[in-house]
């Protein structure tokens, strides 16, 4: 409970304004903050999501974001778009780039695992968030002063 209290309070989420923090929620987190203790983190993400994260930061695009809804939403394309406010095809669209630019079709269950726990690593460790965490931490501050 205290763990769970800690992250809550210290870590932004989507549900920053939710008055109770369950530990389950924040299992990974504690997992990863032991992990980091005695490794560095970066040394057990996917390549493929380094890669892209790379990709981003050199030509100033946001894939990773759209990566990361895409992955959130369960790759449902409709769910996705909706969340992210672009139509569909752009959405495929964009895709179909992250795909080439991973060398990967999105299919293989454990790839995908690999990525989704690679994102949480570089969240984790505030090398990458995606923009709804930028804009919830922006509101947490401003209501705080």
């Amino acid at each position: 409970a205290v763990r769970a209290l800690d992250y809550g309070e210290i870590k932004i989420n989507k549900n920053h304004k939710h008055p109770l923090y369950y530990f389950q929620d924040y299992v990974l987190m504690e997992m990863l903050e032991i992990c980091r203790k005695k490794e560095n983190l970066l040394d057990f993400c996917s390549p493929k999501l380094l890669k892209l994260l790379s990709y981003d930061q050199k030509y100033g695009t946001d894939f990773m974001s759209t990566l990361f809804e895409f992955m959130e939403c369960s790759m449902n394309v409709k769910k996705t778009a909706d969340a992210l406010f672009i139509h569909k095809n752009t959405l495929i669209y964009r895709v179909e780039k992250i795909k080439s630019i991973i060398d990967s079709d999105l299919s293989d269950s454990w790839e995908n695992f690999m990525l989704y726990i690679s994102f949480r690593m570089v969240m984790f460790i505030e090398l990458w968030s995606p923009k709804w965490k930028h804009e919830a931490e922006k509101e947490y501050w401003e209501k705080r002063k």
